[in-house]
């Protein structure tokens, strides 16, 4: 679905959740094997601002979709238009939406998101850190945690297994890039 032009959260989160069903089942017939898919819900892609927040707030429904969720909130537009009424009417400059992206990234690991992409590195591992304890108990043992890889990327994997390891178990040896675990196909949701 090119975008999601109702504000009506039922729909929203139908639309998104039948876009990344469609594009898994698309990858799984392309070949790719379903254990190194992960999904992205396309956070600010196609959405009005107001629907970036439904979509956050429900987004553990994606969950029934069995993969684990990516979300990319890290100083998106909807944050700096929120905080408008802060900066005399005007959407926050990028430099400014970082304790936003924070908390946005905290409202996404507590509703089930396995990986997170940001910006500031050291500020999000601390937030995850504190987040990670209330995860909800929706995930239990229903997704393990991806094999481990030494590839590089510019976000980070926070993974829990059914045995509870701690997430964020990632070495941080850069501030600025991480190893992750993995090789995934990432499917955005085009809504």
């Amino acid at each position: 679905m090119a975008h999601a032009a109702t504000a009506r959260p039922d729909a929203l989160i139908a639309a998104v959740h039948d876009g990344l069903a469609a594009s898994l089942a698309t990858a799984q017939e392309a070949g790719i094997a379903r254990d190194q898919i992960v999904l992205d819900p396309g956070y600010g892609f196609g959405k009005r601002f107001s629907e970036n927040y439904v979509l956050l707030n429900r987004q553990a429904e994606l969950l029934t979709l069995g993969r684990p969720l990516l979300a990319g909130l890290s100083r998106k537009s909807f944050l700096g238009h929120t905080l408008a009424p802060l900066f005399d009417g005007s959407d926050a400059p990028l430099d400014a939406r970082e304790n936003a992206s924070l908390a946005a990234m905290t409202a996404a690991i507590l509703h089930g998101a396995s990986i997170v992409r940001v910006h500031q590195v050291r500020p999000a591992v601390e937030a995850a850190r504190i987040a990670t304890p209330f995860w909800p108990a929706v995930r239990q043992c229903r997704m393990r945690p991806p094999p481990r890889s030494s590839r590089q990327a510019s976000f980070f994997f926070t993974s829990r297994s059914c045995a509870n390891e701690s997430a964020l178990s990632l070495p941080v040896r850069s501030m600025s890039t991480l190893k992750v675990t993995g090789t995934f196909t990432l499917l955005h949701a085009l809504t």
